[in-house]
């Protein structure tokens, strides 16, 4: 069973709407939840042979969110997976379940792939989840800034280069949209931890 059909017996199960509150989730199939401080690096996990998640109560909600969504992921893994297999499998149905197939997309088209509509919605996922998710269902480059360095770059059914381009640049100084012939260039500003920038290239029809 791949992670779209997991998450989607589990949501049937337990329904689910946006937005996805993990915790709630997790006390639906009998977990416990608790908040503890824990070191910068440790997200949360498991306490071994129980039904309890730890997660680490200083990191932000959208963090906190994904990891309880992860180690929900860990319990529901296909058997006889590798270890690195495995934790990307987790990483997969976290987002799926914070971000589900048919209301993601429902919405997403909705609101033009606008990614600042889609966190106001899906507000338990963060902006990079909700970023990268787009890659999946829609045409166009997603670059991720981080402290004024290209932390993520990827692109869906286009061609791009690996450097920004001049559109991306003008669209990064002004805090705009920028469109040309050859494509619109979307931008928005985050403060989380540190100063980002999301960018979404399309080409222009």
């Amino acid at each position: 069973m791949d992670v779209t059909d997991s998450v989607a017996v589990l949501t049937s199960s337990v329904g689910i709407e946006a937005p996805v509150n993990s915790v709630d989730i997790a006390r639906s199939l009998g977990l416990q939840v608790r908040f503890e401080d824990l070191p910068a690096d440790v997200r949360g996990f498991f306490l071994e042979n129980s039904n309890v998640i730890v997660v680490n109560a200083k990191d932000r909600q959208e963090r906190q969110n994904f990891t309880i969504a992860h180690e929900i992921g860990e319990l529901r893994k296909p058997k006889k997976m590798a270890a690195l297999r495995r934790e990307k499998w987790a990483d997969e149905f976290a987002a799926e379940l914070l971000l589900p197939h048919h209301l993601f997309v429902e919405y997403g088209r909705h609101a033009g792939w606008d990614l600042a509509k889609l966190k106001e919605l899906f507000c338990t996922a963060s902006w990079e989840v909700i970023a990268r998710r787009v890659l999946k269902h829609h045409n166009c480059v997603i670059t991720i800034i981080d402290n004024r360095k290209v932390y993520f770059r990827r692109g869906s059914g286009m061609k791009f280069p690996s450097k920004l381009m001049a559109e991306e640049i003008e669209a990064i100084e002004s805090n705009s949209q920028v469109i040309s012939d050859q494509c619109c260039v979307r931008c928005w500003s985050v403060v989380e931890e540190t100063e980002r920038v999301f960018l979404m290239t399309e080409t222009v029809e």
